[in-house]
C-alpha cells in the first residue's frame, strides 16, 4: 500500500514539474492548430505493434498450446491497459493470470514469457538506438542527461544496456543447458528451510518453462526478428504526432523525422522503462520533451516538445484503456475481480 501510495505520488510530482517547466498557453495553440487525422494512421501504427507482439508472445508460449491470436489479443491489451493505470506493472501479472484460465499454462510460466518479453523488448530498443546514432548524433542528448542526473554519460548507457544483455545471456544458459541450471537450482535449494525450499522449486520449475523454447532457434530467432519492428511501428505514432503538431516543417526532411521519432522512441522506452509511476506518467512526457528539443537540427520549441510527450503519451495510454475495457466488459471481467480471483487462486 505504501510502494503504491509513493508511486502515484511521484508520478504527480513528475506531472506537476513537466506542467511547471512547460508554457501551458502556447502548448494550448499548438493544441488548437493541430491536425488530428493525421493521428489516425499513428493508432492503426501501434495497434498494429501490439497485434505483432501477440505473435511474438504465441511463439514464446509454444505453439503446441495451440491458441489463437485473437484470444491472446486481447489479454495483451487488458495487460497494457492495467498497467497504464495500475502500479508496479501489475499489468503482467494481470496477463498472465488470464492466460492460465483460458490454459493449461501455470501462472508462473506466464509470467516468465512476459519477463522474456521485456528483455526482448530492451535488446530491440539498445539496437535502434544504436542504429539510429549512425544518423543522428547524440552527443547533445548524453550531456544533457548527465547534467540532469549527475550521473557519467558512459555510465548511464552501461546502467541502461549492461543488466538487460546479461540477463538475456543468463536466459539462454538456462535454455541451452537446462540440466546444469535445474541442478545448481536443487542445489541451492539445500540452504533453504524445507517449506521454503518446496515453494522455491516449484515456482523455479513453472518459471523456468517460460525459457525452454529459447533453446529452438527457430523460436529465438523469430521472436527476437519480431522485437525490432514492433517497435518501428511505435515509433511512427511518434512521428505522426510530430507531423499533426506541425514540428516536421522543423526538420531538414522527413527520413530525418522517422530516424529522430525512431531514436526518441527508444530512449523514452528505455528511461521509463523504470516503474517509478503508473504506466510512466510524469517521467514519460519529461524524457520525451527533453529528447525531442536535444535531437540535432530540430530548431523545436519547448511548448511545441511538451505537446508533442503529452500527445504521444496520451495516444498510448488512452486507447488501449478503452479497448481494454471493452474486451473486459466483453468477457464479464473487471479488474477488481481479476485480482481478486488471482488471489484466490494463489492461496
Amino acid at each position: 500500500m505504501i510502494k503504491t501510495f509513493l508511486m502515484i505520488f511521484s508520478g504527480i510530482l513528475l506531472l506537476v514539474f513537466f506542467i511547471w517547466t512547460s508554457d501551458i498557453s502556447k502548448m494550448l495553440e499548438h493544441l488548437e492548430q493541430s491536425n488530428y487525422y493525421i493521428l489516425i494512421p499513428g493508432l492503426v501504427c501501434y495497434f498494429i505493434s501490439l497485434w505483432v507482439r501477440t505473435i511474438r508472445w504465441k511463439y514464446l508460449i509454444g505453439t503446441q498450446h495451440k491458441l489463437k491470436n485473437k484470444t491472446l489479443f486481447p489479454m495483451v491489451v487488458i495487460g497494457y491497459m492495467a498497467n497504464n493505470i495500475l502500479p508496479l506493472r501489475a499489468g503482467e501479472f494481470i496477463r498472465s493470470y488470464l492466460l492460465s484460465q483460458k490454459s493449461s499454462i501455470k501462472l508462473a510460466t506466464g509470467i516468465s514469457t512476459i519477463f522474456v518479453e521485456r528483455i526482448m523488448d530492451a535488446l530491440a530498443l539498445i539496437f535502434l538506438v544504436i542504429t539510429m546514432s549512425f544518423f543522428i548524433p547524440i552527443s547533445d542528448i548524453l550531456d544533457h542527461f548527465e547534467n540532469l542526473t549527475k550521473i557519467n554519460s558512459l555510465i548511464l548507457i552501461l546502467i541502461f544496456s549492461i543488466p538487460f544483455l546479461l540477463i538475456f545471456t543468463l536466459l539462454l544458459i538456462s535454455a541451452f543447458l537446462p540440466k546444469i541450471t535445474l541442478n545448481f537450482v536443487g542445489f541451492s535449494s539445500q540452504f533453504l528451510p524445507n517449506k521454503i525450499s518446496k515453494i522455491y522449486l516449484e515456482l523455479f520449475n513453472q518459471f523456468f518453462d517460460g525459457f525452454k523454447y529459447l533453446n529452438n532457434r527457430k523460436t529465438l530467432t523469430v521472436t527476437l526478428f519480431l522485437s525490432v519492428p514492433i517497435w518501428i511501428l511505435e515509433s511512427l505514432l511518434f512521428y505522426f504526432v510530430c507531423v499533426s503538431i506541425g514540428i516536421d516543417h522543423n526538420f531538414e526532411s522527413h527520413l530525418y523525422l522517422i530516424e529522430s521519432s525512431i531514436m526518441i522512441t527508444g530512449i523514452v522506452n528505455l528511461g521509463a522503462s523504470i516503474p517509478i509511476t503508473p504506466g510512466g506518467i510524469g517521467l514519460f512526457e519529461i524524457i520525451a520533451r527533453e529528447t525531442l528539443l536535444l535531437i540535432p537540427y530540430s530548431n523545436t520549441s519547448r511548448s511545441e516538445a511538451a505537446v508533442f510527450a503529452g500527445m504521444t503519451h496520451a495516444l498510448l495510454i488512452i486507447p488501449v484503456v478503452i479497448l481494454g475495457q471493452f474486451f473486459l466488459w466483453k468477457n464479464g471481467l473487471s479488474i477488481k475481480n481479476i485480482k481478486l480471483n488471482k488471489g484466490n487462486s494463489n492461496k
